[in-house]
């Protein structure tokens, strides 16, 4: 996914988290980092306790 790259590079301890467009329901990837849409990121309070 091009999204993942420029985070994977990413140094630091920080939560990692992709935001989509598309319309998909919320899952983790192999790595465990969480994958969900826009709409639930920006509108759900407790999309980051996913």
């Amino acid at each position: 996914m091009q999204e993942e790259r420029p985070l994977l590079n990413a140094k630091g301890s920080f939560e990692m988290i992709i935001v989509v467009h598309e319309d998909i329901k919320p899952y983790y990837d192999e790595r465990r980092i969480p994958i969900m849409r826009s709409k639930e990121f920006l509108m759900d309070e407790t999309s980051l306790e996913y």
